[in-house]
């Protein structure tokens, strides 16, 4: 499942696309709410559910998907392409290890900076560019209302 979105005055955009793999229409369904942060519980699909303004219907594609931290890359053949770089010494080469601390953070406490290689939509609705900008990339986790297990993403 990827996600992609813009942020703008209006509100954000949402779009939910699943491996066309999903083939049982009652997962298919069950991703979906998920992503769209309409299923049971607290976790960051529905913390950030209430920022959007418009849903697009789900789509069931073929997604590539290489995870290498920060290096990993992901594509949705001819719509959308990711790909994250580690920051470099512009003089020496050598690969920088660049770090976001926020003590007091909602989002994130502590993250590492990294760069986007590569960052591009392109669809019939929406068209994106964020190529070679500062990036966040970290694991996190929450608890759910009930304070169960944490879940690690």
């Amino acid at each position: 499942m990827r996600r992609r979105g813009a942020c703008d005055s209006r509100g954000q955009l949402n779009n939910a696309s699943l491996h066309r793999r999903s083939t049982f229409d009652e997962q298919r369904n069950a991703i979906a709410e998920i992503a769209y942060g309409r299923a049971k519980g607290n976790g960051p699909f529905a913390l950030f559910a209430a920022t959007l303004r418009y849903v697009l219907d789900p789509e069931f594609v073929p997604i590539e998907m290489r995870v290498d931290g920060k290096r990993s890359r992901f594509a949705v053949p001819g719509v959308l392409e990711v790909e994250l770089a580690p920051h470099v010494d512009p003089i020496s080469g050598e690969e920088h290890e660049v770090r976001v601390d926020l003590p007091n953070g909602f989002i994130f406490k502590s993250a590492q900076a990294i760069k986007t290689a590569a960052m591009r939509i392109l669809s019939s609705s929406f068209n994106f560019d964020y190529s070679g900008e500062m990036l966040s990339f970290l694991s996190f986790s929450f608890k759910d209302h009930d304070g169960g297990t944490p879940m690690i993403y």
